[in-house]
């Protein structure tokens, strides 16, 4: 953690936070006396010049509004006390003594490391792991039998209360599976609620300003594929319609038109080299809408499959 901080925050920061100053100083100067031009220029014209104008002017000062948008290193940085927690950590689990607590601490501080790296304008790009959390958070201990089915660890357990037909359907079983997950989407809420506290100069937060898109790679315990579930937090300025939920069918495995393979057998890069058969509508185009949502004018994105269709416009303004 104080290594993640060490490289976010180099010492000085003073320097950058200097330039960046004289800049956003002589782009504000050029505006006010380009202003004070076109002021002059309105009492002179007629309406339909004016109109045009004016259009010109309000382009400008939008222009101007996303320029002064910029994030002050300097003052942004959040104090190093936010690292205390780290420091008091004790090795090992005790159980009761939060300070042993290594994976609430840890994503707590790094969720904090990643909006304030967002918010000094040090990065606008953070991918971000929440693992599930030990099994001590929400109670469970390796080897807990259910119904007579024993649970060898969390990952044995997930398998087996996971799938179109169980092996274990013990509602003990599955709370704590269940448990597992939220203890982790209530770390993402808890980064949300950061982003959302950090003010921007327009009077809005950081979170107003930030698209999260969430996703699992798998779709629960039994490693289905094809039923993915993605978030999309964030209408990216407008673009993007919030509030929906939409559901794309999944199509049989024996419509060879709807079903493809990815080949990874000889991509020395891949983490299994193996063959994957995948069905349904793949998230490329989650990602291709995303891009063209911010501005970038991408027609493509990785491989073309089976059943790509373009952008998703159930979730376009």
């Amino acid at each position: 953690i104080p290594a993640i901080w060490d490289h976010i925050f180099p010492e000085p920061l003073s320097v950058d936070a200097a330039a960046q100053q004289r800049a956003l100083a002589k782009k504000t100067s050029a505006y006010d006396f380009i202003k004070g031009d076109y002021d002059r220029l309105m009492g002179r014209l007629g309406s339909e010049d004016r109109a045009k104008i004016q259009s010109m002017l309000e382009a400008r000062m939008r222009l101007q509004e996303a320029l002064t948008l910029v994030n002050d290193r300097e003052q942004n940085r959040p104090p190093e006390s936010i690292l205390d927690p780290w420091t008091l950590l004790d090795e090992g689990y005790q159980k009761g003594n939060l300070q042993n607590r290594l994976w609430d601490t840890h994503v707590d501080l790094i969720s904090q490391l990643v909006a304030a790296a967002l918010h000094t304008d040090t990065t606008r790009v953070a991918n971000y792991v929440i693992e599930l959390p030990p099994n001590y958070e929400v109670g469970y201990t390796d080897g807990t039998v259910y119904s007579g089915t024993t649970t060898t660890d969390w990952h044995d357990l997930v398998h087996k209360v996971s799938g179109d037909a169980p092996e274990l359907t013990d509602p003990a079983a599955q709370q704590v599976a269940f448990d597992l997950e939220k203890a982790t989407y209530d770390k993402l809420a808890a980064l949300l609620a950061h982003l959302d506290s950090l003010p921007e100069t327009d009077g809005g937060t950081m979170l107003d300003h930030t698209l999260v898109v969430v996703y699992s790679h798998i779709a629960e315990g039994s490693h289905d594929t094809t039923r993915l579930p993605w978030m999309v937090i964030g209408d990216a300025q407008g673009a993007l319609r919030t509030g929906r939920y939409v559901r794309f069918p999944i199509t049989h495995m024996d419509n060879a038109n709807q079903v493809g393979q990815l080949d990874y057998v000889n991509d020395q890069y891949a983490y299994s080299q193996r063959v994957y058969t995948y069905r349904g509508r793949p998230h490329n185009d989650l990602f291709l809408t995303l891009a063209q949502a911010m501005g970038t004018p991408l027609s493509t994105f990785g491989r073309a499959m089976a059943e790509n269709k373009g952008l998703i416009s159930e979730i376009l303004t």
